[in-house]
């Protein structure tokens, strides 16, 4: 196996309870040729100073903060950590989850063994810290491992990838390009989607890394606050709808905005409704002409 450089990318908002962990988890990898890239989002609780006192001195963590150390959000600070990495691979890492040693040497052997694979996922080892244990998903794809292509009218309703599982080519990757201004949390799986028109998917069945839910998740915070889940899933089907012009995706926007309708009816929200309705569709007329 070639012994190509993997960038590790760690976006971190308000993380102390967890950063240690998640970064130890990457330098304790099996698999040595790696670069970290730790990018503290305007964190105000600390995270950033953790971070700096622990690693300041390894040469394999790099530090990153946008200017003024402001917020941005998970996708610009992703983006900052990748147009700073050099590695031929990307794994990403949520600040909360954690590797286990081996993820990074299976996946990329998977990558040197399949040359048309442009990214690869597994099943995780699911951790739920809160006490209400409302959800659970391990993002188990198949029994066995897998390669395949991505069907999307089955992924545009469900995403079955889990970001801290993920690997990818660093030269597919950089080919996307998203809204900066993303309101909400599907910046992942807009990413997955447009990346499967440039070659195939790679399930391991394996349990390579640890996937922490606590009530201050973002998947906890999707969760309480459902209208926000359903315009998160509009804008997703939006945006993909203006960059991929396919009728798949254009039959679930419509559908999305009825969920936001049915949603707001069933609230008793008329106003809001209305207001909705009359937005989202003449959006629909702008991507139609």
């Amino acid at each position: 196996m070639n012994i190509e450089l993997v960038s590790i990318i760690i976006p971190v908002f308000n993380s102390k309870k967890f950063i240690v962990h998640a970064i130890d988890s990457c330098l304790n990898q099996t698999y040595q040729n790696i670069e970290v890239i730790v990018i503290d989002d305007g964190s105000n609780d600390g995270s950033f100073e953790i971070i700096n006192n622990n690693y300041s001195s390894n040469n394999r963590v790099k530090l990153l903060t946008h200017e003024n150390r402001v917020n941005k959000g998970v996708y610009s600070t992703r983006k900052l950590g990748i147009s700073h990495s050099r590695g031929k691979y990307i794994a990403f890492l949520d600040s909360d989850d954690w590797f286990n040693n081996n993820k990074i040497s299976l996946q990329v052997d998977v990558f040197e063994k399949n040359q048309d694979v442009v990214l690869v996922h597994s099943s995780v080892n699911f951790h739920n810290d809160s006490i209400n244990n409302d959800f659970y998903n391990d993002f188990k794809f198949s029994n066995t491992n897998i390669k395949y292509n991505v069907d999307l009218k089955t992924f545009i309703k469900n995403n079955h990838i889990c970001n801290s599982s993920v690997m990818v080519k660093k030269e597919i990757f950089e080919k996307i390009i998203l809204p900066n201004n993303l309101a909400y949390q599907y910046e992942d799986w807009i990413c997955w989607i447009l990346m499967s028109k440039y070659g195939c998917f790679y399930y391991l069945n394996e349990k390579i890394c640890n996937y922490r839910y606590h009530l201050d998740s973002s998947t906890a915070f999707l969760i309480k606050k459902k209208s926000i889940s359903l315009y998160s899933n509009f804008e997703k089907n939006l945006v993909l709808s203006t960059l991929l012009q396919n009728k798949i995706i254009k039959e679930e926007l419509y559908n999305s905005i009825d969920e936001i309708n049915i949603h707001l009816f069933k609230n008793q929200k008329m106003s809001l409704k209305f207001y909705f309705y009359g937005f989202l569709n003449s959006v629909i007329k702008k991507i139609n002409n």
